[in-house]
């Protein structure tokens, strides 16, 4: 699978220094705030810092929420650092939806053996779970949690777990969504910082373009990274890379590192960068003229 700009759901850059923690994106901000949270310098500019003695959290009500219970396929990417080990001080909540009987998702810093995990059901109670090595404290990593409908992943900085079959889907119930906490009150203590949602699971190599080899992006560097996006759209061409092997009948683009949703008549096309295409017409319409171009 792969994601395309229309399936990012949420970006929160979390550089703030105090108070409501914008959405990017779209309208999730994370307006309900406990504690002091503050911020501290992150991947990209400013994090949110959170302290468990306080304890901080910040989060979204289920029903202020709008995309953040997927019907299905699923990303969370961000970065983190935890000041201490969760053996030594609990387990560490990075975010998630998960509460009771509504449990959804999270990414959780466990104590028992000071990796990171990744939740996922399917009903509210049950849950099965991936996980990472074994992580240290004060260091900084990046982790993209991801379910493509037939497996859950998980990647920390460039390693990724062995994927767990799953294939029961994201359950949709009323748990808020938090950062700094995965809803059960495992606080944690550190930060947090370019925290994306996704409607869809991510490829390999857009994983890898996110961790941008240890550096991260921001929002306008994820944006600028799927800036191809086209509606209204029909069938899905991956573009991206060069001397791509083009089947016209289903529009598929093979190798490729950004996804571009075509098909329809007529269909608005914002251009990030597209590599040559060769045997192939477009119709290309920018600013209302019409241009049809031999590739």
């Amino acid at each position: 699978m792969a994601v395309v700009r229309s399936d990012l759901v949420s970006y929160w850059s979390l550089g703030e220094a105090s108070g409501t923690r914008v959405d990017s994106e779209a309208s999730n901000d994370l307006t309900v705030v406990q504690g002091t949270p503050g911020n501290t310098a992150g991947i990209q500019g400013n994090a949110c810092l959170f302290d468990d003695a306080n304890p901080d959290e910040i989060g979204i009500t289920d029903a202020a929420q709008s995309g953040l219970d997927p019907a299905g396929n699923m990303t969370i990417c961000g970065w983190f650092r935890g000041d201490a080990l969760p053996s030594a001080a609990g387990d560490e909540g990075i975010c998630g939806k998960f509460v009771g009987t509504n449990k959804a998702y999270r990414v959780l810093w466990l104590g028992a053996n000071d990796r990171l995990y990744f939740y996922i059901s399917g009903d509210g109670s049950a849950s099965s779970s991936i996980f990472s090595d074994v992580l240290s404290a004060n260091t900084t990593y990046f982790f993209c949690a991801r379910y493509d409908g037939t497996n859950i992943e998980l990647r920390v900085d460039s390693t990724d777990a062995t994927p767990v079959a799953y294939s029961s889907g994201v359950y949709d119930g009323t748990a808020p969504f938090n950062v700094g906490d995965e809803g059960t009150g495992r606080y944690m203590s550190g930060w947090v910082d370019e925290l994306s949602f996704w409607k869809e699971a991510m490829s390999d190599a857009q994983v890898a373009s996110m961790f941008n080899s240890g550096s991260g992006l921001d929002y306008a560097g994820t944006v600028a990274l799927f800036g191809i996006s086209v509606t209204p759209a029909n069938a899905d061409v991956q573009l991206g890379a060069t001397n791509p092997t083009v089947n016209v009948g289903s529009l598929s683009v093979t190798p490729s590192n950004v996804d571009v949703q075509l098909g329809a008549t007529n269909p608005t096309v914002n251009v990030g960068q597209v590599a040559p295409i060769s045997d192939i017409s477009v119709d290309v319409f920018l600013y209302d003229i019409k241009t049809t171009v031999k590739l």
